[in-house]
């Protein structure tokens, strides 16, 4: 740990009252020259560090500032944690990593240059106000079955809003997340099969969710159907950190059991899609159809307008009656 994140972690701990410099120099054992420039680095990342020479620093519990330190800390099993305040995409970074890691790895952004969604699509990733984050893992699973590691993060993420928010979380087929029919959050998982067993190599699980609102609205293109856990200046201390914590947590304590699927009921319960009529999107092909069901592989059962009845695994759909 560095010297930051101790003095960070000690402020912390005595929130609301005042440190001296010298009680931190002598309870770190080191100078307090030190102790100023930690305090100055500190400053810079963003945190409200008040110095009274008199009295010492206070931590004004008022910043939520990404800690690849404070993460790992709260996680409860061992990652290999890389961060970047800025990069094109997680994902992209993971899969360069791909079979070269040797542990499951934990990539976080405070920014997205180019954050990719399925077919493509660009996700917006502004600096500050996500989280954008993806796991490098090695499942020991048919490729066929992939879908299980995204509605298993879609499941972890609802369930840990609902935890930590007042939010109700809904879920769009297969991988968008919703509050008031508004997107919050998308996942892309992506991957590498091997040849000889049909199972996956390495499985990349992205995840970016829209924490707080930009201060001057949504682009054009995404104001109507996006939005966020809280508003710009609703701040929450720590919360990106914790969030992300809590998700990678909670993932992991289903993703040992993976194939018990005992996650299944939590994302029905929140599909949206349920009962809707849908226009099936697949192969540059749009067919009106009715939602029967979620199967036990994930797939959503539809009814189209002829009678034709078919179990959905891939393809895209847009709810007509939302």
């Amino acid at each position: 740990m560095q010297t930051k994140d101790k003095i960070l972690k000690i402020l912390e701990e005595n929130s609301n009252q005042y440190i001296s410099g010298e009680d931190l120099a002598l309870e770190l054992n080191i100078s307090r020259t030190a102790i100023w420039k930690a305090i100055k680095q500190l400053k810079s990342l963003g945190y409200d560090i008040e110095g009274v020479s008199t009295k010492g620093y206070n931590l004004t519990k008022s910043g939520d500032i990404l800690s690849k330190e404070k993460i790992q800390s709260m996680l409860n099993q061992n990652f290999d944690i890389v961060y970047f305040d800025e990069i094109d995409s997680t994902n992209s970074y993971a899969k360069k990593l791909g079979e070269k890691a040797f542990n499951q790895t934990l990539i976080i952004a405070n920014e997205q240059g180019k954050g990719r969604g399925r077919m493509g699509r660009f996700f917006y990733s502004p600096k500050d106000l996500g989280v954008y984050f993806s796991l490098l893992l090695k499942p020991k699973i048919d490729a066929t079955k992939s879908v299980m590691l995204t509605t298993l993060a879609a499941v972890s993420i609802a369930e840990v809003v609902e935890e930590m928010t007042d939010k109700k979380v809904s879920i769009k087929w297969v991988n968008d997340l919703l509050i008031e029919n508004k997107k919050f959050c998308g996942i892309l998982t992506e991957g590498s099969i091997s040849m000889e067993n049909g199972e996956l190599n390495y499985a990349v699980v992205g995840m970016g969710v829209n924490i707080y609102k930009p201060k001057k609205g949504y682009p054009k293109n995404i104001e109507n159907i996006a939005t966020a856990l809280f508003e710009n200046d609703q701040k929450q201390y720590d919360f990106k950190n914790k969030f992300i914590a809590n998700v990678v947590n909670k993932f992991m304590l289903y993703y040992e059991n993976i194939e018990s699927l005992s996650y299944f009921n939590s994302y029905k319960k929140r599909s949206i899609s349920l009962s809707k009529t849908v226009d099936v999107i697949k192969l540059n092909e749009v067919k009106r159809a009715k939602v029967l069901d979620l199967d036990e592989n994930f797939s959503l059962v539809v009814q189209y307008e002829n009678g034709d009845i078919e179990h959905l695994s891939s393809g895209e759909i847009s709810i007509k009656d939302i």
